[in-house]
C-alpha cells in the first residue's frame, strides 16, 4: 500500500499551480522574516498585505516553506515608490 495520502499531494499548491514560474537558478531568495525587515513592517502586516494583494510578485513556495525572490520584491518596491 502507498504510503502518501492525498492531503500530502495537496498541502502546498506548486509554484506552477500557482501560475507562477520557478525562481531563477542563482536568484537570492529571502524568507519572510528578511522581507519584514526590508519593508520594516511585522510579519503579521506582511501576512494581511497578503491577504489582501495576492499578486505581491517574488512569493514561492520552497518545501514547506515560503521564500521570496529579492529581485522581483526589490522592483515591485521601485514600481509602488515611484507611483506615490
Amino acid at each position: 500500500m502507498d504510503k502518501h495520502t492525498k492531503s500530502d499531494f495537496s498541502r502546498q499548491p506548486s509554484p506552477q499551480a500557482l501560475g507562477r514560474k520557478s525562481p531563477l537558478p542563482n536568484e537570492v531568495l529571502r524568507t519572510s522574516d528578511e522581507v519584514c525587515l526590508i519593508l520594516n513592517i511585522s510579519r503579521q502586516t506582511l501576512w494581511r498585505m497578503i491577504k489582501l494583494n495576492p499578486s505581491i510578485p517574488g512569493r514561492y513556495q520552497v518545501g514547506r516553506s515560503v521564500r521570496w525572490s529579492e529581485r522581483e520584491l526589490m522592483q515591485w518596491l521601485s514600481k509602488r515608490n515611484t507611483k506615490h
